[in-house]
């Protein structure tokens, strides 16, 4: 997890030879966020002459077929609830092992419930103009935001360099933590939901997220060796 505050974020990755490096994500200022809405400006356009659907009109479709509505409205509202509720059981199951795991567990078939019943809607909104325009000012923010902790220089060179590069994983890395940052989420977000977090605390999961065996080895969440 790298150093952060509201205006900058660190984070480690690696380069093309697979060498560890320390970036830095910065806070776009007013030029960089002006050509930023400049390029999701262009995006949208070409993707709405492209027949690309808008947001608007994805949102009908998903009323008009179903995808959401009231009645997965309310189940959402229903399961977040539950949610609150395990939390509360699984901060006074205090050291009883068994039905602290038990509770974590359910914690983590409400959220996987959650995710499921968002995924249809989700899918078509991901896939509208306003969708591929935002990702366009995101990668533009990547090519222009990453720099070298110590001397402020830009990661990569130019956004040409960004876009040769994006399928490295530094630059997927970047692309993450950034998302990250602009919405103020906590690179280890999840680690941090109170059911790994008990995980983490009983040593039944690592800072990483990853599950941990009784001889404190990777497993997966069916006990398996990773």
């Amino acid at each position: 997890m790298g150093k952060e505050n509201k205006n900058v974020r660190t984070f480690k990755s690696k380069d093309e030879g697979s060498n560890e490096i320390e970036l830095m994500v910065v806070k776009p200022d007013n030029q960089t966020r002006e050509k930023a809405d400049l390029q999701y400006r262009i995006a949208f356009s070409q993707a709405v002459r492209k027949g690309m659907l808008t947001r608007a009109e994805a949102l009908k479709i998903i009323k008009d077929n179903g995808y959401g509505g009231e009645e997965v409205d309310n189940r959402v509202r229903e399961l977040r609830k539950e949610l609150r509720k395990l939390e509360v059981k699984l901060y006074h199951s205090k050291d009883d092992m068994k039905k602290g795991r038990k509770i974590a567990d359910e914690m983590s078939k409400v959220r996987t419930e959650i995710e499921q019943l968002n995924s249809q809607q989700n899918e078509l909104l991901n896939n509208t103009a306003e969708s591929h325009a935002d990702d366009v000012r995101l990668h533009f923010y990547v090519g222009n935001c990453v720099v070298y902790p110590d001397s402020g220089d830009k990661y990569f060179g130019d956004q040409d360099e960004y876009n040769r590069r994006s399928s490295e994983k530094v630059a997927q890395d970047a692309y993450f933590q950034l998302i990250l940052f602009l919405n103020d989420v906590s690179p280890d977000f999840i680690q941090k939901r109170p059911e790994n977090s008990w995980r983490i605390q009983k040593h039944i999961m690592d800072n990483d997220g990853f599950y941990l065996n009784d001889d404190g080895r990777k497993v997966d969440s069916e006990g398996r060796l990773i």
